[in-house]
């Protein structure tokens, strides 16, 4: 049994997603939240990227990660291609692969995986809860922070200079 989209309807928010499928753990559960959505999530040895995720003609969705990535990238990666089932991005029959790490600061970039990696920082880092977190706790740092949410060090950096925390 898959998650059907209409695709006549509007895509889910990171924030719409959590408030509809998050059992409110940190670090955010993806797994959880991925069978609330009727997701399935695979891992394989042979992957040629590092993450994908597939439509198939009978709406059904599936994620594929290489377990040999760290595990704050499987989480990013995870938390990557639920963005791209959210918003909507996949037709039936489809499937979109994740570049590695090379592709990240390529100068043109396809706007689907530049809303799926928004949407991967949002859903792994709560804006509210960053925002607390670094506002009320003296002894938050970014290493802090990262091992709180199960992100890396960079995506913590990032996101708490997109939430205007810190300057870049």
């Amino acid at each position: 049994m898959g998650l059907m989209i209409d695709y006549s309807l509007s895509p889910m928010t990171a924030r719409q997603v959590l408030q509809k499928h998050w059992d409110g753990s940190l670090p955010v559960n993806l797994l959880h939240i991925a069978k609330s959505m009727g997701v399935g999530v695979f891992k394989s040895e042979t992957l040629d990227t590092i993450g994908q995720v597939s439509l198939d003609g009978a709406g059904n969705y599936k994620i594929v990660i290489d377990p040999n990535q760290s595990k704050p990238r499987r989480r990013f990666t995870v938390a990557h291609e639920l963005g791209h089932i959210a918003l909507g991005h996949l037709r039936p029959g489809e499937t979109l692969f994740r570049d590695g790490v090379e592709q990240f600061f390529a100068t043109t970039k396809d706007p689907r995986e530049v809303a799926a990696n928004k949407f991967a920082a949002q859903l792994l880092m709560p804006a509210e809860l960053v925002k607390t977190a670094f506002e009320k706790m003296p002894d938050m740092s970014v290493q802090r922070g990262a091992e709180i949410f199960g992100v890396s060090e960079a995506a913590m950096g990032y996101r708490l200079i997109n939430l205007g925390l810190v300057r870049g």
